[in-house]
């Protein structure tokens, strides 16, 4: 009798569990809130923008709103040029770039002021002189240097210069940040 009254308590629990189970996870349907959105391909969804070349999309630096391009160009001889930072900016140096013919330029120089110290850096040169043609010393280099507002940057060469007609050329590159 024992083992039959067992059986009864543990069927009662399960039926009893089962049906607290039924009744406490009735379906229910959302309260109708206007169209369904299905998302049918993973995130991030690509973006097509199909403007002509004639009217290219407008971009801005979002994280440096006071970004602005700069580039200084200069040519002659010799090779000695001087600019000024505008006051109230920072100038980023990003590339320079020198080119000289006829010349004996051992190196490249640039001179700056950042945070009021003075800095020069040097540049070597590649001298190309193809057999019958002129010659001509060149240095290409991307940089990161920096130039306070108001100061003024040397752009020169190390070395003689050569016989004949020479000159020089010198482009400079970058980006002016509005000084805080």
């Amino acid at each position: 009798m024992s083992a039959f009254r067992n059986i009864l308590t543990i069927s009662a629990g399960v039926f009893t569990i089962a049906a607290i189970g039924l009744v406490t996870s009735r379906h229910s349907n959302a309260a109708d809130h206007g169209k369904e959105v299905t998302i049918g391909a993973p995130l991030p969804l690509p973006v097509v923008v199909a403007n002509p070349l004639s009217s290219p999309v407008l971009t801005a630096a979002i994280d440096n709103p006071a970004l602005q391009p700069f580039q200084f160009f200069a040519a002659g001889a010799p090779l000695n040029f001087n600019f000024q930072v505008p006051t109230g900016k920072t100038l980023v140096i990003e590339q320079v770039s020198f080119l000289c013919t006829q010349s004996n330029m051992t190196d490249f120089r640039l001179f700056t002021t950042s945070n009021g110290t003075f800095g020069s850096y040097y540049f070597a040169s590649l001298i190309i002189a193809p057999a019958g043609v002129i010659t001509e010393v060149l240095a290409d280099q991307m940089t990161h240097i920096y130039a306070d507002g108001g100061s003024t940057v040397t752009v020169t060469g190390g070395g003689a210069v050569g016989t004949g007609p020479h000159t020089c050329n010198a482009t400079v590159g970058g980006h002016l940040v509005s000084a805080p």
